[in-house]
C-alpha cells in the first residue's frame, strides 16, 4: 500500500519466502517511490474545475494523527481541516469521514479564493479504498443552477467526476501493482540464488522441548549448500529429523543455547565446538517466529587452530625470554668475577692464573653468543627442535661449572663431584641448561655457611632400574 516515509511517497508490497514444507522463512519487501508521479497526478485533479470556481479535494480517512489532512487541495493542502465548521457551526468535514460516501451541502467561504460570504456548496464524495482517501467534488449552488432539475444534473456530474478520478488513481496503482510485483518476483530469484550460493551456512530449525517446558531438542526444517559442505550431511537426509537423530553425539550446550534464543527471541553469537565434524564453528543465531531459529555459520576451525598455535608460541616465546634473561645473568656474573680477578692477576704478574681468567671469561663469552643465536633463530622460524644426541654427564658437569664459575670464586663455594661416566640422551643445550640451573641455585640458596660445599653425583635406585 501507499506510505510515506522522509517526506517521500511509496507504494509498497510484501511477499513471503516459504521453505519446502511452506512455512514462511524470510519476508520480501520493496518499495517503488512514485513521489513524482503522485506529484503529477495531484497538479492533474487541481486543474480539473467544477462550474467556475468548484474544485477536487481529497481527505486522509485513515484513524490517527493525520485523519482529516487534505491530501489534494487547490488552496490548502497538508491542512488538517477534521474540526472545520461551515457557516452555521455545523462539523461537515466529521460527516464526511463519518460516512466516507455520499452528498452533502453546507454552507461555505473560502477565503484563501477572495470570497467574502458563505455561499451554499454542494459536494459529492466517494471512499478511495487502497489509499484510505476520501475524494469529494463539489462548487457553488448558485454556479450550478438554484433549479432542482439542474442540480440532479450537477449532482450526476459530480459524480461522474468524481468517478473518473477514482479510475484514474486505480490505474495508477495497477500499474505500480504491477511494477512491483515484477520487481519483487526479480527479488526473490536473487533472494534464492543468493542463498543457494552464499558462502556461510543457513539453517532454519524448531526448538522441541519436554513436558517441563525445556529445550530438549531440535529439527530441521532448511538447510543451504553451504551448511551441507560444512557438515558434510544433505539436506534430503535431514530436513523433518531432529538434530539427535542425525547427530547423536551433539553437546548439549548447541540444544541449550538455541532454545534460548527460540523461546524468547533474543539473538545470540555462539563460538563452540562440534565433536561430530570435529570442527569449531561461529554461529549468529536469531528468531524468525516464537518456537524457531535460524542460524548463520561461519567455520572457523583453521582460526581456532591458528590461534591455538599463535598462544602456545607466545607461551614458548614468554618461557625462553625468562630462560634467556634468567641464563644471561650466569655468564655476564662469571664475565664480571673473573675481570676483577684479571686485572689482580695482572698487577701480580702471575701469568698462569691470568690465562685462566681468558678461558673462564671466554667460556662465558660464546655461552652468551650461543644463547643469542638461539633467540635469533627462534625469531625467524619459531619453535627450535633439536635432535637427541648421546651425551657424557662428565661434559655436562664440565660445561655447567664452567658457566657459574664467577658465582662459585664469588661466593668461595667447594665443588666435589663424582667421576660417574653416565650417558645421557637429549637436546645437548637443555641439559646443559638443567645443570647449570641446578649448580647456580645449589650456590645461590646455600645461606651463610661457614664452609659451602656443592656435591654433584649419581645415585642409581633400584626400583627405577
Amino acid at each position: 500500500g501507499k506510505v510515506t516515509l522522509f517526506n517521500k511517497d511509496y507504494m509498497t508490497k510484501y511477499v513471503p519466502v516459504k521453505d519446502g514444507q511452506g512455512q514462511v522463512i524470510a519476508v520480501l519487501f520493496i518499495g517503488l517511490d512514485f513521489t513524482d508521479s503522485l506529484k503529477a497526478l495531484k497538479d492533474k485533479i487541481r486543474t480539473i474545475t467544477i462550474g467556475k470556481s468548484g474544485y477536487f479535494y481529497a481527505l486522509e480517512a485513515k484513524a490517527g494523527k493525520d485523519q482529516g489532512m487534505l491530501q489534494i487541495h487547490p488552496f490548502s493542502e497538508g491542512k488538517n481541516v477534521s474540526d472545520a465548521k461551515d457557516a452555521n457551526g455545523r462539523e461537515f468535514i466529521r460527516e464526511i469521514l463519518l460516512h466516507k460516501a455520499g452528498v452533502i451541502r453546507y454552507p461555505w467561504m473560502n477565503r484563501e479564493a477572495g470570497e467574502s460570504a458563505p455561499r451554499e456548496k454542494l459536494v459529492v464524495y466517494r471512499y478511495f479504498n487502497e489509499w484510505n482517501w476520501i475524494i469529494a467534488a463539489g462548487a457553488p449552488l448558485v454556479e450550478l443552477n438554484s433549479e432542482a432539475r439542474a442540480i440532479m444534473g450537477a449532482m450526476a456530474g459530480a459524480t461522474a467526476l468524481v468517478s473518473i478520478i477514482l479510475v484514474l488513481l486505480s490505474l495508477s496503482i495497477e500499474r505500480m501493482e504491477q511494477k512491483l510485483t515484477t520487481d519483487l518476483r526479480e527479488s526473490e530469484n536473487r533472494f534464492r540464488g543468493l542463498f543457494q550460493s552464499m558462502q556461510t551456512g543457513f539453517a532454519l530449525h524448531e526448538i522441541l522441548c519436554d513436558d517441563q517446558g525445556k529445550p530438549c531438542n531440535y529439527r530441521f526444517l532448511e538447510v543451504n549448500p553451504a551448511f551441507e559442505h560444512m557438515t558434510g550431511v544433505m539436506a534430503s537426509d535431514i530436513i523433518g529429523k531432529t538434530v539427535l537423530e542425525v547427530f547423536p553425539g551433539i553437546e548439549s550446550s548447541w540444544i541449550e543455547d538455541y532454545g534460548k534464543v527460540a523461546l524468547t527471541g533474543e539473538s545470540a553469537r555462539i563460538e563452540n565446538y562440534s565433536s561430530n565434524s570435529q570442527s569449531y564453528y561461529d554461529v549468529m543465531a536469531y528468531s524468525s517466529q516464537p518456537g524457531r531459529f535460524a542460524t548463520i555459520i561461519l567455520d572457523v576451525t583453521k582460526r581456532k587452530l591458528a590461534e591455538d598455535t599463535l598462544r602456545q608460541k607466545n607461551a614458548e616465546v614468554e618461557r625462553f625470554t625468562y630462560t634467556v634473561s634468567h641464563d644471561m645473568k650466569t655468564p655476564l656474573v662469571t664475565i664480571k668475577t673473573f675481570i676483577g680477578y684479571l686485572e689482580q692477576d695482572i698487577a701480580t704478574g702471575d701469568h698462569l692464573r691470568q690465562k685462566q681468567d681468558f678461558e673462564f671469561i671466554r667460556g662465558a663469552a660464546d655461552k652468551m653468543e650461543r644463547l643469542l643465536n638461539e633467540l635469533l633463530e627462534l625469531s625467524r622460524v619459531g619453535r627450535v627442535v633439536s635432535s637427541q644426541v648421546p651425551v657424557g654427564f662428565q661434559d655436562l658437569i664440565d660445561d655447567a661449572l664452567s658457566a657459574v664459575a664467577g658465582s662459585i670464586s664469588e661466593k668461595m663455594v667447594r665443588i666435589s663431584r663424582s667421576s660417574d661416566s653416565l650417558v645421557l640422551y637429549g637436546d645437548r643445550s637443555r641439559l646443559g641448561e638443567v645443570w647449570q640451573n641446578l649448580i647456580e641455585n645449589a650456590v645461590k640458596y646455600m645461606g651463610d655457611q661457614p664452609d659451602p660445599l656443592v656435591e654433584i653425583g649419581v645415585e642409581t635406585r633400584e626400583e627405577e632400574c
